[in-house]
């Protein structure tokens, strides 16, 4: 299930705190804030069966209008649009959200831009979340150069698997140390 999740300023699912309540703050570190706390590059459906799950780390819900999930290649240095959140979007206290490929077969809030070739790339890239101040939170993966890593990339997740943050949300600005490749748990904490 997608504890958390509310859209439009109701609130749906568990998690402490008002719809509408503080805005996602930005940069990534110490602190709460809005986390890309877990994705999926390719699935047993292929390629398109990706995911990235973001998690707020805070007690209070977050507005996520203006605020968007970007993707960059290898080397890249132009952001894709994968998914932009509409006016009035929240996500609860300590709630998961998961934005689904076409080929993603469990829940999710919306939809990646990738089609049925997928977004992700399997041996690298980078994904962030943004808003008008810029960068809120990145991870860059297997052999990513772009700015969307922190420190050293993370591992590219093998298909089936996924890379997380352990605990949910845990950030100290290195890819390599924040996330870990594992079982994916999509909308669940990660283990």
């Amino acid at each position: 299930a997608q504890g958390g999740v509310a859209q439009g300023g109701a609130a749906q699912g568990g998690g402490a705190g008002a719809a509408g309540g503080g805005t996602a703050g930005t940069g990534s570190g110490a602190g709460c804030g809005l986390r890309i706390n877990e994705l999926q590059v390719a699935g047993a459906d292929g390629a398109a069966d990706e995911f990235v799950e973001l998690y707020n780390s805070c007690a209070t819900s977050l507005t996520l209008t203006n605020y968007a999930v970007v993707y960059r290649a290898t080397t890249g240095t132009v952001d894709v649009t994968a998914f932009t959140f509409a006016s009035g979007d929240t996500l609860a206290g300590h709630g998961f959200l998961v934005l689904g490929g076409v080929a993603f077969s469990g829940t999710k809030f919306g939809s990646l831009s990738g089609g049925s070739t997928g977004l992700l790339a399997a041996v690298g890239g980078g994904v962030a979340i943004r808003n008008a101040d810029g960068i809120v939170d990145s991870v860059g993966y297997g052999n990513a150069t772009n700015a969307f890593v922190e420190g050293t990339p993370a591992v590219a997740p093998t298909t089936g698997t996924s890379i997380g943050r352990v605990p949910d949300g845990a950030d100290q600005n290195a890819n390599w140390t924040d996330f870990h490749s594992g079982v994916p748990s999509p909308g669940a904490a990660n283990q």
